[in-house]
């Protein structure tokens, strides 16, 4: 689904504006002029649904030629290997996120509690990945016309890949689960969950001009964004938490 000129929503689930599975991440699709960048991969149970999205955009796979994951989460990161293999793409992460990805045993044991908890649905599995690129913050991520700023904000888990950069005339932030509309946060009990760095976090983006969000979750922000982050800012400088998404 086409949400600007360069920008598409190849997925998103109930927590997001129901275009593909239940369980899928908002996944953003960018386009260079001279390939895409496919930000997040969804949960892995309807991967022919997200395939048509892009193909009704009017993209080829074989187009993509970066897929980002913001973090290690299974409805941003199960459908990674399905569409490397499908896509010839590079994946590219932050240190901790690929770290988790490479791990099986952690995936395979913190997906086991998930299940449990009635995250997912029984059966479930995260297949890891091996990164092709590991990107360092503040690194640059070059493609056709793009030049985006690789920003590794922590605090929902332990790394959290956003890119930041001018797409279509506007300086646009790609969040993962860092930021969403309204200006709420994602702050979760898990095992590399922390509060405090999640407000340097938020602390450090309201130093950035920000007119357009694209969360991992719910609905993009497309003009004025700046508001969104300064709201969330303003609830960590208050010492409460902003509201969260979960």
């Amino acid at each position: 689904m086409k949400v600007t000129r360069s920008i598409s929503l190849a997925a998103s689930g109930d927590n997001g504006l129901g275009l593909t599975h239940p369980l899928d991440c908002n996944a953003w699709l960018i386009d260079s002029g001279e390939g895409l960048i496919l930000v997040d991969a969804g949960v892995n149970l309807d991967n022919l649904r997200i395939e048509e999205e892009i193909a009704a955009d009017g993209y080829r796979l074989s187009d993509i030629r970066y897929l980002v994951v913001t973090h290690a989460h299974a409805d941003h990161a199960a459908g990674v290997p399905h569409f490397l293999r499908r896509t010839g793409a590079r994946l590219v992460a932050d240190a901790h996120e690929a770290g988790v990805l490479g791990d099986q045993p952690l995936l395979d044991r913190t997906m086991a509690e998930y299940i449990e908890a009635g995250l997912y649905p029984e059966g479930f599995s995260f297949p890891g990945a091996p990164a092709g690129q590991i990107v360092r913050d503040g690194e640059r991520l070059r493609l056709g016309r793009l030049e985006l700023t690789c920003l590794v904000l922590p605090g929902h888990t332990g790394g959290g890949l956003c890119l930041y950069g001018r797409v279509d005339g506007k300086q646009v932030l790609f969040a993962g689960d860092v930021l969403f509309f309204g200006g709420r946060i994602n702050l979760l009990s898990t095992f590399d969950s922390d509060l405090l760095r999640y407000r340097e976090s938020i602390l450090r983006l309201e130093g950035l001009s920000v007119d357009a969000l694209f969360p991992g979750h719910l609905q993009p922000v497309l003009n004025r964004a700046d508001r969104v982050v300064r709201k969330a800012a303003d609830g960590f400088r208050s010492f409460s938490i902003p509201p969260t998404l979960l």
